[in-house]
């Protein structure tokens, strides 16, 4: 939580608390941390005398501005999902003042839980597989400006790899490009962007990866898809089986990616420079949240390296990205360890 929201959280909770009572019609409501990570928003549990709890989002401060202003995207994404027959959690009551949204509660069985808790390789193929539908709805996902206004364009997919160079290759692994390695980088980054872009005409959820899937209920549900945007067929499912949270061997990761990339005509397109720059853009993420929110975010970049260590992804549309540069990195990671 940052320190707005623990200001906004502190300073109104009586009227938070009178709001939650006129808006569920209740006598008592007891509000309890519940979950807050790397996101802007934090979560509360909310008890009553009703038989099922609510989980309330206290958005952060730009947020809470969207939300008063009608155009908070989480809230027009929910709508959309929902009406097209997606897992996502019902809104109950919005409270634009407060910035505050009262939602379904799922639980907290997350897809990274269910996979711990399994007890061999079969059991966890299965609970992905049980995910693949939902990957496959959400390509079928029709037009909609909830979020084609946004989009894997080239501007972003740069930033992203910009922000990888920050944030990893410079904070963490301590790697200082020569002159003429940085131009050969800003050449290449151009390039893979531009590709990628070329494939950009599908719903992607931006983020989905094994914490942001809750199973309630029997059923996996669908969190955090406020970023969703148009963008590459095979994204979320490579965010999805290369996601280093779970503690799953790399060949069930790439026998299940097969998997589901043989039964699904839309993820034909090359998935190989969506995979790289993906990973690079998750190791500045990393890095970045490792060093200014919470420090348990570096534990998950050697796996991420692991991932591009046993994978191919060489092209010699850009070379230096995906070859010398990987091995650098790698190289990096083993003096450190």
């Amino acid at each position: 939580m940052d320190a707005y929201q623990k200001v906004l959280y502190m300073e109104n909770q009586p009227v938070i608390e009178q709001a939650l009572r006129a808006a569920l019609q209740v006598k008592t409501v007891e509000i309890n941390w519940l979950a807050g990570d790397a996101s802007d928003r934090t979560y509360y549990e909310v008890h009553t005398e009703k038989e099922h709890p609510f989980a309330l989002m206290v958005l952060g401060e730009k947020d809470r501005i969207l939300v008063q202003q009608g155009a908070y995207d989480w809230v027009s994404l929910q709508q959309f999902l929902l009406s097209h027959g997606l897992p996502v959690p019902t809104i109950q009551s919005i409270f634009p003042d407060l910035g505050l949204l009262l939602i379904e509660h799922l639980g907290a069985e997350s897809l990274e839980k269910k996979i711990r808790a399994a007890k061999n390789s079969e059991e966890i193929a299965v609970l992905y597989r049980s995910i693949f539908p939902l990957v496959g709805k959400l390509l079928h996902a029709p037009q909609h400006p909830a979020y084609t206004q946004r989009k894997f364009d080239q501007a972003l997919l740069t930033r992203e790899l910009h922000f990888f160079r920050t944030h990893f290759l410079q904070a963490i692994a301590q790697l200082m490009l020569s002159p003429a390695e940085e131009h050969q980088f800003e050449q290449e980054v151009q390039i893979i962007s531009a590709h990628i872009e070329a494939q950009s005409r599908f719903f992607v959820h931006r983020d989905f990866h094994s914490r942001n899937i809750l199973f309630h209920q029997d059923g996996p549900y669908i969190i955090d898809f406020q970023d969703a945007r148009l963008g590459s067929p095979v994204y979320d499912l490579i965010s999805l089986l290369f996601d280093p949270y779970p503690p799953v061997s790399i060949p069930l990761r790439q026998q299940l990616f097969q998997e589901a990339l043989s039964h699904t005509s839309q993820l034909a397109p090359q998935w190989q420079p969506v995979f790289l720059q993906r990973l690079l853009k998750i190791l500045g993420s990393y890095g970045f949240l490792g060093h200014t929110k919470n420090a348990s975010f570096l534990q998950y970049i050697p796996t991420t390296l692991s991932f591009l260590s046993a994978i191919p992804t060489y092209d010699p549309r850009w070379p230096f990205l995906s070859g010398e540069l990987l091995h650098r990195m790698q190289e990096a990671q083993r003096h450190t360890a």
